[in-house]
């Protein structure tokens, strides 16, 4: 096998002082005190701003924002600003119901080392903070994009909530002629790897730093059937043998496999109650990623992940309307984007369509109920994120779960982090493959086409009576369908999931049999068939599509034994499963006849 070659990061000494420097007093001050222009935009969310009953008056005028759809933007330019330094007027009045702060001065100062941006006021109190920037190497100077915006913890207070300190409320730009970048810039172009069977790919995703409710659909004080938008960061590496290609969609076709090849960013919210039961909350669409950061290496922004690099995409910039799409235009085994025919490309002309974006701020996005997160003691919560990468060599890591704690604050959500990272899915969580309890079961189901999971937690409920909980994910199997070919004319045309689960189990010995998606308690896309055997099969065309769960529970006064459940696959085959099941005693004693 190849060995593995890492970028490694060199900072001369000169720019580490300088970059210490920075990081010290917030800006570094050069020789040069000529003038030189700046830009900066603050993109808002409405979202975030009418939860948290945030609004910014005053002068300053703000305008649709290009690059957000649905947030408004206030482009400021100076060209008062030292190499190292700026300020720009910005008279606004920021206020919440009893709370008033005003601004008529923003001053920038840049900590390179900290990959963040610090906004002041006229009087030098820190104001607001922006982090996870995207920053793209121009000769000119520094260009950070994409960046969280969050009010300070002095603004915070000011305002009258210090939970404002964690909301990231939108969406900043910077660009002047900062000379110090504490990131590598070398063209690690002239040793590309690609993916092959002697040098795997492999992509890990290794911090979900935070997650957020971006809006909510009719929430309130008193609402408990508002739709929120949840949305996490994700950081990721490139912990493989070969380099990653990274191309925004629409680029032209580029090696290795001739297209606009690049990973693909999906999110879901679970909720596993204090009895055990586990619950789907809701999924993301498809967030197509568009630029490698290659941080933690000598390599520059590229759209090529290197060996031993970094990326991250911030929760602003998974709540963009130009970068998701609908799961069902992918195939994640081995992941193909029909771009024909998508959502973005409806003509198939290989030219990106506005009708791609043009949809509500509701639409893709990972949705979850209100009275899920409510008034469900003992329960605990977990984000979901996986990058879906091309000849991704190992699935459990690119995948990760963190726990989370949603808390309503007047109309508004507050989710704050728990704990640390597990790589794997959820259901790894909820009964782990390796345990030995007798009661729980957990089988990976491995096929051509794409990769599920069954898992089964059993409970002795006393007298005779088990329960029965069981747990389908689909992690990316689908029996998919194209035409045409790479780049331009490739079309999915259908795609199918898992389709049913067959227990050898007569209805009768089955109490109260219920189901279960992200849709909610006895869902339609599922429901009981018209057999002499328990039977739950699929009523839409895509079944159990990939990246989602399905739960069925049941009561039996049969105790568990191994057997085989028969799952039904979208090619029309099926798969026994080995797992745990009520298995009948001689049916001639079960109603105590002799």
């Amino acid at each position: 096998m190849t060995a593995r070659t890492r970028h490694t990061r060199t900072v001369p000494r000169f720019a580490w002082m300088l970059g210490l420097l920075l990081a010290l007093n917030g800006t570094a001050h050069s020789a040069d005190d000529s003038t030189a222009p700046w830009q900066l935009s603050l993109h808002l969310n409405p979202g975030v701003l009418e939860m948290w009953q945030l609004e910014f008056a005053g002068a300053a005028k703000s305008q649709p924002s290009q690059r957000f759809d649905g947030y408004q933007a206030y482009l400021l330019n100076t060209q008062q600003g030292k190499v190292t330094e700026a300020s720009f007027d910005w008279s606004v009045r920021l206020r919440r119901p009893g709370y008033e702060v005003d601004i008529t001065q923003l001053n920038v100062a840049v900590s390179s080392e900290l990959n963040a941006i610090t906004l002041r006021d006229q009087r030098g109190r820190s104001l607001f903070v922006a982090d996870m920037p995207h920053r793209h190497q121009q000769a000119t100077g520094l260009d950070w994009r994409y960046m969280n915006l969050r009010p300070s913890e002095w603004l915070a207070k000011r305002l009258g909530q210090s939970l404002l300190a964690e909301q990231v409320i939108g969406s900043v730009d910077l660009r002047g002629p900062h000379p110090i970048e504490s990131k590598g810039n070398a063209d690690c172009r002239s040793t590309t790897l690609w993916p092959s069977m002697a040098a795997p790919a492999d992509i890990q995703l290794f911090q979900i730093g935070g997650v957020q409710a971006m809006r909510c659909q009719g929430c309130s004080t008193v609402s408990t059937t508002g739709q929120v938008v949840v949305a996490p960061d994700a950081t990721l590496l490139n912990v493989g043998q070969s380099d990653v290609p990274w191309y925004s969609k629409f680029t032209a076709p580029q090696p290795p496999y001739n297209n606009d090849q690049h990973p693909m960013l999906v999110w879901a919210m679970y909720r596993i109650d204090a009895d055990g039961g586990l619950h789907p909350l809701g999924s993301s669409g498809v967030k197509h990623a568009f630029f490698a950061q290659n941080d933690m290496c000598a390599c520059a922004g590229d759209n090529i992940l290197y060996r031993g690099c970094s990326d991250l995409y911030s929760r602003s910039t998974n709540d963009v309307n130009s970068l998701l799409g609908p799961r069902d235009e992918i195939a994640p085994q081995p992941t193909l984007w029909g771009r024909c025919g998508s959502v973005f490309d409806p003509d198939c002309n290989s030219v990106e369509n506005s009708s791609g974006f043009a949809q509500s701020l509701f639409d893709r996005r990972l949705l979850v109920t209100e009275s899920q997160m409510q008034n469900h003691p003992g329960a605990s919560y977990w984000i979901e994120a996986w990058y879906v990468v091309r000849e991704d060599s190992n699935l459990d890591n690119s995948l990760a779960i963190r726990q989370i704690i949603p808390t309503k604050v007047g109309s508004a959500w507050n989710i704050a982090v728990s704990g640390s990272l597990s790589n794997g899915p959820l259901v790894s969580q909820w009964v782990n493959p390796a345990d030995a309890d007798p009661l729980t079961d957990n089988q990976l189901v491995d096929t051509a086409d794409g990769r599920l999971r069954l898992a089964v937690r059993v409970q002795d409920l006393g007298n005779g009576n088990w329960r029965y909980r069981y747990a389908l994910m689909n992690l990316d199997y689908a029996d998919a369908v194209f035409s045409g070919s790479e780049p331009g004319l490739l079309r999915l045309l259908s795609q199918i999931g898992a389709v049913r689960l067959t227990w050898p189990l007569l209805r009768d010995d089955a109490n109260a049999p219920t189901w279960r998606d992200e849709t909610g308690d006895a869902s339609p896309s599922w429901r009981l068939a018209t057999d002499t055997l328990l039977q739950v099969e699929a009523t839409t065309a895509l079944g159990l599509g990939w990246g989602r769960l399905l739960v069925v529970e049941f009561d039996s006064r049969f105790a568990p034994q191994s057997g085989n459940i028969d799952l039904g696959l979208g090619d029309g085959d099926s798969v026994a499963v080995s797992s745990l099941l009520p298995v009948v005693v001689d049916r001639i004693m079960r109603n105590g006849f002799e």
